[in-house]
């Protein structure tokens, strides 16, 4: 791993990729043929980050904007995850899960729905999305890295962003299609 630049090379790597990202802990990992081989295992006993411990990756629209703007892309992003939660169903001892790989929102778009949350309550938006459909066994331990994939897919979902007064500064709702 130093030959190739150490933990970090792959913080710069996570830094570009990500919309967040931090640091967990050590992992061992063996040395094989093929390189580097880290077990799902050691990944599951690393600890859930707390707020303070993520960073703003390059791939976050609001990496060098205001904190107003990043607040509005997560309230974003946790509302889309929130949607795609809600279609997850057991089936037969398995589990089919979605998950969010992009929310395609530009920096200007953040921009433009700060600037109008500012005169206006409330405005509605589309944001197009790319989702990962995956499985797996209801007995395995949580949480599961989407290796089993199924299929991945993008769409458009219509979302609806609101001013907040008490749970921070921007409250968003994914929108059922036909209230468009």
């Amino acid at each position: 791993m130093l030959a190739g630049g150490g933990i970090h090379t792959i913080e710069r790597g996570l830094e570009c990729e990500s919309y967040w990202y931090a640091r967990l802990g050590n992992i061992r990992a063996e040395i094989s043929p093929l390189g580097l081989t880290f077990h799902d295992s050691e990944l599951a006993l690393l600890p859930k980050p707390n707020e303070i411990a993520w960073k703003i990756g390059r791939r976050h629209p609001g990496f060098r904007a205001s904190d107003v703007e990043r607040q509005i892309f997560r309230a974003a992003f946790e509302a889309v995850c929130g949607m795609l939660h809600a279609w997850r169903h057991k089936h037969d001892g398995w589990i089919e899960a979605y998950a969010l790989k992009a929310l395609r929102v530009s920096p200007q778009r953040l921009v433009s729905v700060a600037g109008a949350l500012q005169t206006i309550p409330q405005i509605h938006e589309v944001a197009e999305i790319s989702v990962i459909k995956y499985w797996y066994g209801e007995s395995w331990p949580e949480p599961q890295l989407p290796d089993l994939v199924l299929s991945e897919f993008s769409f458009n979902v219509p979302l609806l962003f609101r001013r907040s007064l008490d749970e921070g500064i921007v409250t968003v709702e994914v929108m059922h299609l036909s209230s468009c």
